[in-house]
């Protein structure tokens, strides 16, 4: 023999250098905004893959929170069909995927389980955190009839360190911080009053409610702190917490009773901050995709897959269609 031909099957490497840099986080998967409760769950659990992109399976992680012979809600974390992220993915980087061994009935409801608990991605957190300070202080006259009187807090500086606000979350103008995304969000209001005016004899003490307005009308959590009227510059910490849908809007407001004709001031250095909470709990509102860590790329799931099953893999450049069965498979007659 003085020649031969080697003919190499591949034409792969457009496809895995695209596979490489695809994060499984960025996919929007079908049906993927989410509602951590019950009825999610089962309707998820009685569905297959023709119809959803994850399932979600009892697997147990140290022991289940609902005690002996009994399941909550946070037994269960949502984990994505294979076949689905392989359909997904490789549609996502423009190839169509053709495979006899992805479509037997076992490959079709094996599970893949990206996240070991219900937490956003670190990202997500991070596009949401936002604080905005008072740079003067803000005057609250009230005197004469209704006796409680609210306003909006004005925070007008969102850049100066240590505040924050990279994504422009908060507006500056209008004093509206815009949800970039939909989950549970914790805002920290510090409030610093002083300058206390008014001619209530007697008077020891006041309370200042803080709460939540949202999408300018809507109040979604209040909460009372006391001031005491002989003490000037002092602080009070609100913790609050409320659902939002991506782009509701939440401006914090204030409301005093007066005993009198009492008037205060909102003085500089008074705070919010806030940022979307990572910890997911009953009842809230997701999208699968944010369940899914920063780090992990399509190649890392697909390479798996390859030794799991040995897969062999062939592409038609021309069609943009991807063919991999098990080896056995690939190499038949």
């Amino acid at each position: 023999l003085d020649s031969f031909e080697l003919v190499f099957f591949g034409n792969n490497i457009d496809w895995v250098k695209a596979a490489a840099e695809l994060k499984l986080n960025t996919i929007t998967w079908r049906n993927n905004a989410q509602t951590y409760n019950v009825n999610s769950i089962n309707t998820a659990n009685s569905a297959t893959i023709s119809t959803h992109d994850h399932a979600y399976p009892y697997i147990s992680r140290g022991g289940n929170k609902g005690g002996f012979n009994n399941t909550v809600v946070e037994d269960y974390l949502p984990c994505f069909y294979m076949k689905g992220i392989l359909d997904k993915c490789f549609n996502e980087v423009g190839y169509n995927v053709e495979s006899e061994f992805l479509n037997t009935n076992d490959i079709k409801t094996l599970m893949c389980d990206l996240n070991s608990d219900m937490k956003v991605a670190q990202s997500v957190v991070d596009v949401s955190k936002t604080r905005a300070s008072r740079t003067s202080n803000q005057t609250v006259n009230i005197s004469g009839i209704p006796k409680t009187k609210n306003g909006i807090v004005n925070f007008d500086d969102d850049s100066t360190v240590p505040n924050q606000d990279a994504n422009n979350n908060y507006n500056t103008t209008n004093y509206e911080y815009t949800a970039p995304s939909t989950g549970r969000y914790n805002f920290t209001v510090n409030l610093i009053v002083g300058n206390w005016t008014g001619t209530a004899f007697g008077l020891v003490n006041q309370f200042i409610k803080i709460g939540l307005q949202k999408n300018s009308f809507e109040r979604v959590d209040e909460l009372s702190k006391e001031f005491s009227v002989s003490i000037d510059g002092q602080q009070q910490e609100y913790k609050l917490t409320t659902l939002l849908n991506a782009g509701d809007t939440i401006r914090i407001f204030y409301e005093f009773t007066q005993v009198q004709n009492e008037g205060f001031d909102i003085k500089a250095g008074s705070f919010f901050k806030t940022q979307r909470s990572s910890e997911l709990v009953e009842g809230d509102n997701f999208n699968l995709n944010e369940l899914i860590p920063d780090d992990i790329k399509f190649i890392d799931v697909l390479n798996d897959f390859t030794r799991l099953f040995n897969i062999y893999y062939w592409t038609d450049v021309k069609s943009k269609t991807v063919y991999f069965e098990p080896r056995d498979t690939f190499f038949k007659d």
